[in-house]
């Protein structure tokens, strides 16, 4: 194992607050610095000791503030492929701490470089120094042959792939951006970086509005929000099915977002605020610090209606959570991406094959969501999704008219993700499961 070096000092401030000490200690330097430190034309490279700097926009949102000229655009990017090739081929590690593929290395540069270019000047956003051409139909050569107008410079440029490279930071927390769906979110180390694969529970929860039109009119909970990404995107869709079957426009928030950290919700409280001044609604989606279902307790939403509080009929219509589901023993060997930087806190699930929480969300889903509600999960997929098939079908309630045990849920079933994986459990609760 490789000693940390100078790495630490600044690698360390970017670890998620759930991290062990003794991990960060214990860290790699997966290649020599040697190989990425060579100096690109006009920029100087990055010492370790410079000063770091969380930057508090998303790179797509800040203004533009330097200009580059085309030709040292064309070298920084000449540097960065560089410095990925060399470090893919000097460094041959297990397959644990394997960089991804060099094509997804090439890719994330474009994706820096599109990002990082100023293309929408307007009058009222300062940009107004120089207008850059857009990039070729390719996306993957800069097409302009005056002064670019950049959002960082190039010496910052150099930074973000230094510490993609060597301290393996994801890329969307060197950008502080996540495109997910149709949003554009901040994300930080406090929060899970939100899967494509997740987007999928959207398309799944919009059905379910689409097939019980009356749940759009009654509160949904997003349960461990994080960056707010699933909350804000079920709302936009509440939102849509209300216009599309003539729905009144509801006056009480349509979705809750729960989140226990305390960093995490101030990422999704700055996401939720921009989308809703972005499309002109207010009050959509509410954050709720704590965990699970209690900080909802006082507030009244859980509050049954009078005179049917011991029949557990609920107030919820819709429930969705994407929540920590790794099991304790396979945290280890996570890529380092996922492992050193992205908060345990939104990835360990516990001892038991990641149950804890599902166990927890289920059995407080059976009681607060209303009759004919909707539930929905990401699991890992595997034995998991079996065994959370067989939780929630084992959730049964005594009904008086039948003499007997009846399940609370019906429709139990699994929904396979964008690779044939069986990874999404919903279910629906039953009107007739009244005690």
């Amino acid at each position: 194992m490789f000693t940390i070096g100078g790495c630490y000092n600044r690698a360390s401030k970017l670890l998620a607050p759930r991290l062990v000490l003794t991990l960060v200690a214990e860290r790699v330097t997966f290649f020599p610095r040697r190989y990425i430190a060579k100096r690109i034309p006009n920029t100087r490279a990055t010492p370790i000791a410079d000063k770091f700097e969380i930057f508090e926009l998303p790179l797509i949102h800040r203004k533009g503030k330097v200009t580059a000229s085309l030709d040292d655009l064309k070298h920084w990017r000449v540097w960065a492929r560089n410095c990925a090739k060399q470090a893919s081929d000097n460094f041959q590690p297990s397959k644990s701490y394997a960089l991804p593929e060099i094509e997804s290395l090439y890719l994330e540069i474009d994706w820096i470089l599109q990002d990082v270019i100023v293309t929408d000047l307007r009058e009222d956003s300062g940009d107004l120094a120089y207008r850059p051409e857009y990039w070729n139909s390719s996306g993957n050569r800069l097409c302009s042959k005056r002064n670019i107008l950049l959002r960082e410079g190039l010496s910052e440029l150099q930074f973000i792939w230094e510490r993609r490279l060597i301290d393996r930071v994801p890329l969307q927390y060197t950008t502080a951006t996540c495109y997910w769906r149709d949003l554009v979110l901040l994300v930080t180390p406090a929060v899970l970086i939100p899967r494509p694969e997740t987007e999928l529970m959207i398309d799944l929860a919009q059905t379910a509005m689409l097939r019980s039109v009356h749940l759009c009119n009654l509160p949904w909970l997003d349960l461990g929000t994080g960056s707010g990404a699933i909350a804000i995107s079920l709302a936009a869709e509440i939102d849509k099915v209300r216009k599309l079957t003539d729905l009144p426009e509801g006056k009480e928030v349509c979705v809750h977002a729960v989140e226990i950290s305390k960093s995490a919700a101030e990422v999704a409280r700055y996401n939720i605020k921009r989308f809703e001044s972005s499309s002109g609604k207010r009050n959509l989606v509410r954050v709720h610090e704590g965990s699970w279902f209690e900080p909802l307790k006082s507030t009244g939403i859980l509050q049954a209606p009078v005179g049917l509080e011991e029949q557990h009929v609920g107030t919820i219509g819709g429930i969705v959570s994407n929540p920590p589901y790794i099991p304790h023993a396979e945290m280890s060997s996570l890529q380092p991406e996922v492992r050193y930087h992205e908060p345990w806190l939104a990835l360990e699930g516990g001892w038991a094959n990641g149950l804890e929480y599902f166990d927890l969300i289920c059995k407080g889903a059976a009681q607060h969501l209303l009759p004919g509600g909707y539930l929905l999960l990401e699991t890992s997929g595997g034995g998991q999704v079996k065994d959370v098939l067989k939780l929630i079908a084992s959730l049964k309630n005594y009904n008086l008219q039948k003499g007997r045990e009846i399940p609370i849920f019906e429709h139990v079933r699994a929904h396979v993700d964008y690779n044939g994986v069986e990874r999404y459990v919903s279910a629906w609760k039953r009107n007739d499961n009244s005690v």
